[in-house]
């Protein structure tokens, strides 16, 4: 592994270090070679087994005896990385009514399927996964300048993980520190859930926060309020709240009876919340939008004519328009 940084002086450097420490066995040194500014020291590949977590800070020194440890804290508050690939799930696992990873704190290297991709929810933020089931999902966040991730890239990540207000999360640990191995590849599958195992206010809900997930039958039970939130519920009767985080334009209603809810499992602001991706992600009934009117402007006697594009995961067999000269409810004329 080598470990690089640039450094300047006023003078001239006299000497750059790399110390390690390799699962806390103590600490070493190795010298740093220059290549103009930018100074590189080797920590040798015998030290290293998959799963090893290494401490490292460089210190510089000046012709006039100056030192400088990079990050300042030196061998108090390290930069740290781990060797090797670590499964998703033993990031996020966590024992029943738990929330708080056992690798907070921790580096890690992960690699997954994009399932939400940057720019969808946040420029800095996309989703991946490693597989179906419980525990498989992931955030990870991008400080600095966010690289463009897109849905369907397998992506390796090497950062730290976080709990940020509660959402277990992957910080990169610097611009490069990840690596987009290949895309237009499939994700991994939906993982089949009930409303009950993804309720909104229950930590049951934590072995699902940032998977692919996939509801089926379920029925609109609360429409989208000022927050664009709105509720359903299938046969196990606890609603599952959804989120309009991500564009679609499925407007729910009351009753709709959904053939498959699907997207990711969000969590924030103390709350699960199922993330459609886009229209593709609810089947149930018809979308309706652009709807439009002409002539521009209507004119008496003369037809006016409304339409609206309709779409649908199947096909449409019938679109009425309602219309009424008042207020009067129900709308008093149809026309097919």
């Amino acid at each position: 592994v080598i470990v690089s940084a640039y450094v300047t002086d006023d003078s001239s450097v006299d000497s750059v270090l790399v110390y390690y420490n390799i699962d806390s066995s103590g600490w070493n040194v190795v010298q740093a070679a220059t290549g103009d500014s930018l100074y590189s020291g080797a920590i040798p590949a015998i030290a290293l087994y998959d799963g090893a977590v290494v401490q490292y800070f460089m210190r510089a020194v000046d012709d006039l005896g100056a030192v400088m440890n990079y990050p300042s804290e030196a061998m108090s508050r390290p930069y740290s990385l781990r060797v090797g690939i670590t499964p998703i799930y033993d990031i996020q696992f966590v024992s029943a009514g738990g929330d708080t990873s056992g690798f907070d704190g921790e580096p890690v290297n992960v690699q997954g399927i994009v399932t939400v991709a940057s720019g969808e929810i946040d420029d800095d933020l996309f989703y991946m996964h490693d597989g179906t089931g419980e525990f498989r999902g992931i955030a990870c966040y991008m400080p600095g300048e966010p690289t463009p991730v897109q849905e369907g890239d397998l992506v390796t990540f090497c950062g730290r993980v976080s709990e940020y207000y509660g959402l277990t999360e992957l910080t990169r640990h610097f611009e490069g520190s990840m690596v987009i191995e290949s895309s237009g590849n499939p994700h991994y599958g939906f993982t089949d859930v009930t409303t009950a195992q993804v309720t909104y206010n229950n930590l049951t809900s934590e072995p699902y926060e940032a998977q692919l997930i996939r509801v089926t039958d379920a029925t609109v039970t609360l429409e989208s309020g000022a927050y664009g939130i709105w509720y359903c519920a299938d046969s196990s009767i606890l609603n599952a709240k959804v989120d309009d985080e991500i564009y679609y334009t499925y407007d729910p209603e009351v009753g709709d009876v959904l053939e498959e809810l699907r997207g990711v499992l969000l969590y924030d602001y103390n709350e699960y919340k199922i993330q459609p991706r886009s229209d593709d992600d609810i089947l149930g009934p018809p979308r309706i939008s652009d709807i439009r009117y002409s002539p521009v402007p209507p004119a008496a006697g003369v037809t006016t004519t409304i339409s609206a594009t309709l779409e649908d995961n199947v096909g449409i067999s019938t679109a009425t328009l309602h219309w009424s000269l008042s207020a009067t409810r129900p709308y008093p004329n149809t026309v097919s």
